[in-house]
């Protein structure tokens, strides 16, 4: 006698159940397109870290380098040095800086250790904040 009520209450519980399986298979092939993105970001600002540091190292061997604005594969930075440390801002399309911190080997500098950071995560506006906020 209610068979047609309880017909449409289960194809309402599978439909129900259909949707919510469709959403968590969309909520994860966003979750995945945004890892995807933001590994590509990541494979950018490292390829560019990439080529500033060769640029700086070769530069510390030759003993030719001097603080000021540089171009090298269409990445353009300025570097300045004091003392053990070089400070780096880069003008690409994804501007980040660097702090490079230097070993000194009686006849040339070294590179040992760097890092990176971006303008956002740092809340600063220009190089010359980052080094007054390092001192």
């Amino acid at each position: 006698m209610y068979k047609k009520g309880f017909v449409s209450s289960y194809f309402l519980y599978i439909l129900i159940i259909f949707f919510i399986l469709l959403s968590i298979f969309f909520i994860k092939l966003q979750l995945k397109i945004k890892t995807i993105y933001n590994i590509g970001i990541a494979n950018e600002y490292l390829i560019q870290e990439i080529v500033v540091l060769d640029f700086i190292k070769c530069k510390l061997l030759n003993n030719d380098f001097e603080s000021g604005i540089y171009s090298v594969s269409n990445i353009h930075f300025y570097a300045e040095k004091k003392e053990d440390i070089i400070y780096v801002e880069i003008f690409s399309e994804r501007e980040e800086n660097l702090i490079i911190y230097l070993s000194n080997n009686n006849d040339y500098y070294e590179i040992k250790d760097y890092h990176s950071s971006t303008y956002e995560s740092l809340g600063l506006k220009s190089l010359t904040n980052l080094s007054n906020s390092l001192k």
